[in-house]
C-alpha cells in the first residue's frame, strides 16, 4: 500500500467573499488576508488529487493546514482571528461528516497540527476532486476606539494545505 500527502501552496486560496476583504497579499510565504472586525469569510484551497494511482482508486484519511492568525507587525492579538470550521468537498459533494466545527484554532502555536492541524478521518473513496474550506471569524475589538493606532482590522496568513491519499 502507497501513502501520498499533496499539497497547494498559500498562495492559491480562494475567497469566497472578495468584498469583505480590505486586504489581500499573495507571495512566497502564503497569502496574508486582512479583514474587519466583526465579519467571517470562507477560503477554500483546491488539492491536487489523485484519483487513481497504479489502476487502484485512492483513499483519503488526513487533510492538513497551515496558518497564523495575528499580525506581529503590528503587536495585535492573535485572538483577532480564528478558524471557527474547515470542511472539505469532493467535487461539489460535501461531506458532512467530516466537517470540523468550532475548531476555534488561535495563535501561532496551536496544539493541533493544521498550525499545522491535521486531522485524521476514516478513510474514504476519491470520487473526484477535494477542496478543504476553512471559515474564519474576525472577532468584534470592543476596545476599537480606544487603540492607538486603531486596529480595524484582524489578519490570518495561509501558508499551504493538503490531503494523505493511500491505495
Amino acid at each position: 500500500m502507497g501513502v501520498y500527502d499533496f499539497w497547494t501552496h498559500g498562495s492559491s486560496v480562494q475567497v469566497e467573499y472578495p468584498d469583505r476583504v480590505k486586504y489581500i497579499r499573495r507571495s512566497g510565504d502564503g497569502t496574508i488576508i486582512r479583514q474587519e472586525h466583526g465579519t467571517w469569510n470562507w477560503f477554500h484551497f483546491p488539492i491536487p488529487t489523485p484519483t487513481i494511482i497504479n489502476n487502484t482508486k485512492t483513499k483519503y484519511d488526513v487533510v492538513y493546514l497551515k496558518a497564523r492568525t495575528g499580525n506581529k507587525a503590528i503587536q495585535s492579538e492573535p485572538k483577532e482571528a480564528f478558524i471557527s470550521e474547515i470542511g472539505f468537498l469532493d467535487i461539489g459533494k460535501i461531506e458532512p461528516n467530516y466537517q470540523l466545527p468550532s475548531v476555534a484554532i488561535v495563535g501561532e502555536n496551536c496544539s493541533a497540527e493544521i498550525f499545522g492541524i491535521s486531522k485524521k478521518l476514516p478513510e474514504k473513496e476519491v470520487k473526484n476532486g477535494l477542496v478543504i474550506c476553512v471559515r474564519v471569524e474576525f472577532k468584534p475589538d470592543p476596545d476599537f476606539d480606544k487603540t492607538y493606532p486603531p486596529q480595524p482590522v484582524g489578519e490570518i496568513i495561509f501558508f499551504g494545505a493538503g490531503a494523505r491519499f493511500k491505495v
